[in-house]
This record gives C-alpha cells, structure tokens and sequence, in this order.
C-alpha cells in the first residue's frame, strides 16, 4: 500500500507544471528605457502566457555592455543585429539563434546602404569625406562602411567617422549637412528619400535581427516553447495575429521564422579579422 502511494505521488508531481522561472531579456541598446519597455513590454507579455515564465527586461547603455552581461550569465535572452550575435557567439559558444524577426517586407533579411544628401561630394574616394556612424558593434557601422567604402575605391581609415547612435541619427546628420556619408539600414534610408537622403551602394543580404538566447541558462524545453510561440504568429495573413502584434515594435510585429547559426556566414565573412575602432577618429 505504502509502495503503491509512492508511485501514485510521484506521477501527481511529474504531472504537475513546472514553477515559473524568471528570464532576463536585453533590448537593442540604441533606444531609450521608456521606448523600450512601449515596443518589447507586449512581446514579453506574450511569452509569459504562451510560457507561463516571466520576462523582465534589462536595459543596457551598449552593445559592449550588453554582451558582457550576456557572456557574465546576467541576460538570458536578447535581440540582437548579425554583427552583435557573430562577436558573441565568437566567445560565447551558449549563445544561441532562436528566431529572426521578419522586415515589414515579410523577408528574414535586409542590406544596409551607403547614404548621402543632396549631391555627392566632390571628395568621395580621396578622404577627408566625414562619415556618420550608428555604433561599433552595429552591423550597419563600421563592418559595413568599411566593406561598401572599399567597394567604391575609398579607405574609411583615410575618412573622418564618427559615431552617433542611431541610425535615424545618421540620416538626420546628412540631411543637416554635418557629414558628407552615412551608413544606415536600407529600408530606413528610403524613408528620408524625401529629405534628399539617396543611396549610393548596399551591402549584400544580412540575417535580419534576431532573438538570440543563453541556451546554458534557458532549458530546451523552454527554448522550444518560445519558439513555438513566435514562429506561430501569421500577423500578415491572420487578423487575429495581426491583433496580438500591433502593439509591438514596427521591428518585430511582422511574425517570425526558425533561425540558425548558419544564416550568419555572411556576416562571419564580411568581419574576418577586422579591427572595429570603438570610438570614432574625429
């Protein structure tokens, strides 16, 4: 009898769902607190109900200060550019793809495009061109600067550059006249054609953004589970998916498609063993 009370409590226990668990997840470091918790807050609240965990965000001021949290076991999951995940991975090898949040144009990857205002300036390609920059370890940054740079005959190095933060940043700067280039997403970079913003090159298709996870901290069973819950979502053909993603960032409502390390090879190459400065030369 005792025997037979044992087997029947072990199967009420296996039966029972597991305790919430409490995930930490990072936004891109570009955006403010505020605009951070508007876009990622109805994304998180998503994943607690298909889940049944928790997800509290946690802001960084960089992408430097990010991924050593990452790396440090502090974040569990992150949404992350090619660049970004490529440099973790590289140290890191828990790092993990789960999904690519797919472009507005419903493909799971974009370029980025070399931008000027106005008329190009007489002085591309014999330096001294001024050229903005988001951030160090944005994939339309440096990485692509310097490829689409050397491209078009022109050595970035030779160049005055500058970090500004944003991409929306760079194109305003162009617009302004504060700098002769720029180096932004290309689908942004359309959106200020009416300001005189055009683009002169692009890269070659990048592995749109990614959630990318601490596969030693997250259980398989977990990963599977948000996976699921993303990849599920049809916003573009389903009404009542588009519902459940309208309030989320304009970058990660249009749905959502398995990722996996592999997308990134292109990325791997065009970073080699580049030397990406971590302040600007001016």
């Amino acid at each position: 009898m005792k025997q037979r009370f044992l087997l029947f409590l072990s199967a009420l226990l296996l039966a029972l769902p597991a305790s919430a668990a409490l995930f930490t997840f990072a936004p891109l470091p570009m955006e403010d607190p505020a605009t951070v918790i508007r876009q990622f807050k109805p994304l998180l609240s998503y994943l607690g109900q298909q889940t049944g965990h928790d997800f509290r965000i946690r802001h960084s001021r960089d992408y430097g200060e990010l991924l050593r949290r990452f790396r440090a076991g502090e974040i569990d999951l992150a949404y992350l550019g090619p660049l970004p995940y490529v440099d973790l991975k590289a140290g890191f090898g828990a790092a993990m793809p789960l999904v690519h949040f797919l472009e507005k144009s419903g493909q799971a990857d974009y370029t980025c495009a070399l931008i000027s205002a106005g008329m190009l300036n007489t002085r591309f390609g014999k330096g001294n061109m001024r050229v903005a920059l988001t951030q160090p370890l944005s994939t339309c940054g440096y990485l692509a600067a310097n490829t689409m740079l050397k491209a078009q005959g022109a050595d970035l190095n030779k160049s005055l550059f500058r970090y500004l933060g944003t991409h929306d940043d760079v194109a305003l700067s162009l617009v302004r006249g504060d700098y002769d280039l720029g180096v932004v997403k290309t689908a942004l970079a359309r959106r200020y054609g009416h300001l005189g913003v055009r683009i002169i090159r692009e890269t070659g298709r990048l592995p749109a953004f990614s959630l990318i996870v601490n596969s030693s901290r997250i259980p398989k069973r977990d990963l599977d589970a948000i996976r699921s819950a993303l990849i599920a979502l049809r916003p573009a053909d389903n009404p009542a998916d588009a519902r459940i993603t309208a309030t989320w960032g304009e970058n990660i409502r249009h749905g959502a498609t398995p990722a996996l390390d592999a997308d990134f090879d292109s990325v791997r190459r065009m970073r080699g063993k580049l030397r990406i400065p971590e302040q600007g030369n001016f």
